[in-house]
């Protein structure tokens, strides 16, 4: 994500999330970068909760960037277990917790979102 580096983010490891920046006040803002397919798989594994609710332990602004197209297929999303009613009851889930849903259609629409996000 050179983009990202260009503006100023760093390459480091974080005790949660993928991406961080400190918004207007100093709180640090978390982000965790899922595509449609890893959210789905990540969700069937128990993964994205343990990930979200660490991350609002983190910070009081988590923020799950999901990229990509949802598509169906026989009744389901990308051929996993789960239809869309259920991953959209698993994201209100994650709302309920604290974290907020920001959606992006491509890798380059992810860099722009983050970089709007930090502005």
């Amino acid at each position: 994500m050179r983009p990202l580096e260009a503006a100023g983010f760093q390459k480091k490891q974080l005790v949660a999330g993928d991406i961080s920046f400190p918004e207007f006040t100093g709180e640090t803002v978390l982000i965790e970068h899922k595509t449609v397919t890893k959210l789905l798989s990540d969700m069937a594994s128990g993964v994205l909760v343990r990930q979200m609710r660490r991350m609002c332990e983190e910070t009081r602004w988590p923020i799950l960037l999901i990229e990509g197209r949802w598509q169906h297929s026989k009744g389901t999303l990308l051929g996993s277990q789960y239809t869309w009613e259920q991953a959209w009851n698993q994201l209100q889930t994650l709302q309920d917790m604290g974290a907020r849903i920001q959606l992006a259609t491509s890798p380059e629409h992810c860099i722009q979102r983050i970089l709007d996000l930090a502005e």
